[in-house]
């Protein structure tokens, strides 16, 4: 009674609906958590989707060519991403809860593919029949995918949208490739366009092409396969590097540093994800990863020992499951591109090569490994009578501890506060917690707690702390400890002699100490430093230090200056009236005490 919904097309779509549900009903409870970490950049802080006559840009430039803030010559290019938000804002404005129901109805699509996948195998396995597990194996599988902790950061994180997204559309494809069994050309050219749009969703969608060619050799297809529908992939594939190119036009990847150092490193972040799969606790939306200096590192020696497992049930897959092998290959593909962030790494540069999202998609093989590894275990029990007992007991104690954890990890991911405090609980030694932490407690003009937070990030990584903009020293400033702002500032400008915000705000420091004179070397070197955008501001600065050392005319030049930069800026125009009072009486002066200055 139990095999025969999988043999009807209407009890598969009864199925397929319960699936989706499921995956639904167990993330609801994101609808009500806040915008965290990059969504307040991505979506509250951007005007590019309030107007759909942008959409084209996102095609024309690199994932986050929409911001200033970011080098348009980023190597990511994904244009899909922003169509997505381009519907969401359009449809939810900025409104938390509406962009986290596109999360969901995207994860539960998704769930709904891995249900039909594990279907296409079930039904191809000779033994399925024996076991009477037809129709439960599949569905446990999408489950296990539905819940699986791991996939907790994609669905609760609005940013994760490019992941869910290449994911359902990769899925897609590939489901539509392995149902063509006689090569129809309909079925071939929708998988191929679904292709193309994942690549356009995120660039880790080029391993399909590969994940295919290995299923054919797998399933002894290849000599079945028309040469034609390859080289339709091939073909999209070459169509996406086209329009890659003309969006983009540099790439950011410099090769360089230890070979050796990275290869190791690479078997080591291979082998904590695994773990990760494995055993989904302790989890944390910022992963710290150390290089590998040496083979006798133990933490190295207990990663190859996980790579070498992983390693031998590959090549022994045969004895339990013809499928196991393309499970482990869905596993192990999807994860190559982070082995590439680890080899492009430029030392002394940031690197974050292992986050819980770039599991989402090998959770996919796992979640069917898992579940053909339970039934095989099962079939080897003397008592058949018992088995889909066992089956079922085993599956739903696993889907209870996942569902457990990930509404657990749903709780954590409400807001910026519970998201860095609890990762700062679990992880004290994570310097990007501590300064999140400081961050947010900073916006939230909670001054002592966020110096706490500044402090200990500091202490952890000094490289990644200056990145927020010497807040500490910002803390001490607005409450009026000069010394200790000096103190703070003069650090980071010994480190980096050319840190414009760390030159601007000594200068302020000095100004608020009454040293105006000393002010003027720091507004100088602060000059040189900016951006263009930033120099008007630094221009006003000087402006007013001359003008209240008495020195008009060369705060007029100033003003002049920073004119140039910003000729419709109205307050440097009403300045510039208003010292032309202190001026206009001073003949010859003015280029005679402003001509040494720029």
């Amino acid at each position: 009674m139990l095999s025969k919904p999988t043999q009807h097309n209407g009890g598969k779509r009864w199925l397929c609906f319960f699936c989706f549900a499921s995956s639904v009903l167990l993330y609801a409870l994101t609808l009500t958590n806040d915008f965290v970490w990059d969504d307040h950049f991505v979506i509250p802080g951007n005007i590019f989707y309030e107007d759909f006559g942008k959409l084209l840009k996102a095609f024309t430039t690199s994932v986050w060519g929409f911001s200033d803030k970011y080098n348009p010559g980023n190597a990511n290019y994904r244009p899909m991403m922003h169509v997505v938000n381009f519907i969401s804002h359009g449809l939810f404005g900025l409104t938390p809860w509406g962009w986290h129901l596109t999360n969901i109805l995207f994860h539960s699509a998704n769930t709904v593919l891995v249900f039909l996948i594990a279907c296409h195998f079930e039904e191809r396995t000779p033994s399925a029949t024996h076991t009477g597990l037809s129709f439960s194996a599949p569905v446990f599988t999408a489950l296990f995918f539905a819940a699986h902790p791991i996939n907790s950061e994609a669905v609760c994180w609005i940013s994760c949208i490019p992941e869910l997204g290449y994911s359902l559309f990769l899925l897609l494809s590939f489901y539509l490739y392995i149902q063509n069994d006689g090569n129809q050309q309909k079925l071939t050219l929708t998988s191929v366009c679904c292709y193309l749009i994942a690549t356009l969703f995120k660039e880790t969608a080029l391993i399909l092409p590969g994940l295919l060619l290995y299923y054919d050799f797998t399933k002894n297809r290849i000599k079945t396969i028309k040469l034609m529908t390859y080289l339709s992939y091939i073909g999209a594939t070459i169509l996406y590097f086209l329009i890659r190119k003309h969006a983009i036009h540099s790439s950011t990847y410099i090769v360089s540093g230890n070979t050796y150092q990275k290869i190791l490193t690479i078997i080591k972040t291979f082998a904590v994800y695994l773990n990760k799969l494995v055993i989904p606790i302790k989890l944390t939306p910022f992963w710290i990863i150390d290089f590998v200096n040496s083979i006798k590192d133990i933490s190295f020696i207990i990663s190859l020992i996980t790579v070498a497992c992983f390693l031998i049930l590959f090549v022994k897959s045969n004895h339990i499951n013809l499928n196991v092998k393309i499970y482990l290959s869905m596993i192990f593909l999807p994860i190559i591109p982070t082995f590439f962030l680890i080899y492009n790494f430029r030392s002394g540069s940031f690197m974050n090569p292992l986050a819980e999202r770039y599991l989402y998609l090998p959770s996919v093989g796992f979640s069917l490994l898992s579940v053909s590894c339970i039934k095989s275990s099962i079939d080897l029990l003397p008592n058949s009578a018992n088995r889909k007992k066992i089956f079922f007991a085993i599956c739903t104690a696993i889907l209870c501890c996942y569902s457990f954890i990930t509404m657990n990890r749903i709780k954590v991911w409400d807001n910026d506060i519970t998201l860095w405090q609890t990762t700062a609980t679990d992880f004290p030694e994570n310097y990007a917690a501590n300064l999140q932490l400081g961050e947010e407690y900073y916006n939230r003009q909670q001054y002592d707690i966020a110096e706490r937070f500044f402090i200990k990030g500091k202490k952890l990584n000094y490289d990644v702390y200056r990145n927020n903009f010497n807040q500490l020293g910002l803390i001490y400033y607005r409450q009026q400890r000069l010394n200790e702002a000096e103190g703070e500032f003069s650090e980071e400008i010994e480190r980096y002699p050319r840190d414009f915000s760390a030159l601007y705000n000594m200068a302020h420091v000095k100004i608020n100490q009454g040293s105006l004179q000393e002010a003027l070397p720091f507004l100088d070197r602060a000059l040189e430093s900016a951006q263009n955008d930033r120099k008007p501001q630094v221009l006003n600065a000087i402006t007013d230090v001359f003008f209240k050392l008495g020195k008009y005319c060369e705060a007029e030049q100033s003003l002049m200056h920073s004119l140039q930069l910003d000729p419709s800026n109205t307050e440097t125009l009403k300045n510039l009236r208003y010292i032309k009072k202190f001026t206009q009486d001073t003949d010859g002066k003015c280029q005679k005490s402003g001509g040494s200055r720029k």
